[in-house]
């Protein structure tokens, strides 16, 4: 029997901070990062309705702020708070 994937765009709003741990459906296809209210990034995903919830972490880091420990993490994409006047750099993983 053929199952249909049940999908959609979801969008997901983090605060500022270091590590933020966001529940996704397991399988998630991050499609954009971008700051669509001051203060807050946003993240747009591709979800499988059907799917599991399961943690991702995301790691923030501002311009100019320390950036150990990023090795292995998947590079998303730098978000401007134009309001706040803020760089915010955003990894997976």
């Amino acid at each position: 029997m053929n199952t249909i994937d049940r999908k959609s765009v979801y969008k997901y709003d983090l605060l500022p901070d270091d590590r933020v741990r966001v529940m996704m459906p397991k399988g998630a296809e991050i499609l954009h990062v971008d700051c669509q209210s001051s203060g807050t990034i946003s993240i747009w995903a591709l979800v499988n309705l059907d799917s599991e919830l399961i943690e991702r972490f995301f790691l923030i880091r501002g311009t100019g702020h320390n950036c150990d420990n990023l090795q292995g993490r998947k590079f998303l994409g730098t978000v401007l708070d134009r309001q706040l006047g803020l760089v915010w750099h955003i990894w997976y993983g």
